[in-house]
């Protein structure tokens, strides 16, 4: 119909090639346009008493973006109309999960806890376009040296590495979750866990590699690594994480997937976790231990 000629031009999808495996997958950004459209049509099909017509383009409309909550509501409306009510409660349920996460974690994460994505959509549209928009950010407010925090953390019952930079001297000189990998699926129980968390086998497994990629992916913006802080569930491997990242990864995963060896990082524990904390130890008001100071001066540019 007319209608639907006026609606925006679908964005180009994108594709990931999981290295481990070789699976392809495909996801599409979302196109607010589409969403507002087939949202507004949803309402004038509920107005019109057609229920199910409502519902197949409230369905389009939170396919076109997800993150678009009035076509959520409109879908939830429709099933309503229908007295499909069980649906209709699991879409009240998930709204009201988004709507709650939102404030305090990033777009991409509180789509996926919603449910109203998957994980491969998130990494390869959310986070990426979080990662580029941010990245843009440091280069214009002219970052020099950064240091790169890395902290596993439970998410939907598995092990996510959530990745956060800073740099010079000042706290407010900080990005939080600059990026998050989901590096196990299960085993989220021990994430956390006294007294500073804990990686499992398969999280340690990856992490180095991520870290390393998040270094080179930097890099490609100007922005030179100095540091890496290894917080929750990884305070107690910074020898593995400092090898492993002096290696490289280009033996076992190849020319196109592997990261080439890192020399030269200051490589140090977190003095303080939020598995610390939750268990009764307040963080220090400084932290003086030798791979903080040393990873200080090497934001400051002061390091030999």
């Amino acid at each position: 119909t007319t209608w639907l000629v006026t609606l925006p031009p679908p964005p180009l999808t994108r594709k990931m090639q999981i290295p481990e495996t070789g699976d392809q997958h495909e996801a599409a950004p979302p196109n607010k346009g589409a969403a507002v459209a087939f949202a507004n049509r949803a309402q004038a099909f509920l107005a019109a008493g057609k229920p199910r017509n409502a519902l197949k383009s409230a369905r389009r409309a939170t396919d076109a973006n997800p993150a678009y909550v009035k076509a959520h509501h409109r879908e939830m409306k429709a099933l309503e109309a229908l007295s499909r009510t069980e649906e209709a409660a699991q879409i009240r349920k998930e709204i009201s999960t988004y709507t709650r996460l939102r404030p305090v974690m990033c777009e991409a994460l509180a789509l996926v806890a919603a449910g109203w994505i998957d994980w491969h959509r998130a990494k390869m549209i959310y986070l990426a376009t979080r990662f580029g928009q941010a990245a843009d950010e440091l280069v214009a407010q002219n970052w020099q040296r950064i240091e790169v925090r890395a902290s596993i953390v439970p998410f939907q019952g598995g092990q996510g590495l959530m990745l956060s930079v800073v740099e010079g001297s000042s706290a407010t000189r900080r990005i939080d979750t600059l990026d998050f990998y989901m590096i196990d699926t299960r085993n989220g129980e021990m994430a956390d866990a006294p007294p500073n968390g804990h990686a499992s086998e398969q999280a340690l497994k990856h992490a180095p590699h991520v870290i390393g990629k998040i270094i080179f992916e930097l890099e490609d913006w100007g922005l030179k690594t100095v540091a890496v802080m290894c917080g929750q569930g990884l305070t107690q491997h910074v020898a593995l994480i400092e090898a492993k990242l002096k290696e490289g990864s280009v033996a076992s995963l190849g020319e196109e997937f592997g990261i080439r060896p890192i020399e030269g990082l200051v490589v140090y524990p977190a003095c303080s976790t939020a598995a610390s904390e939750d268990n009764g130890t307040p963080p220090p008001a400084f932290d003086f231990s030798e791979g903080a100071m040393a990873a200080a001066a090497a934001r400051l540019g002061l390091a030999p």
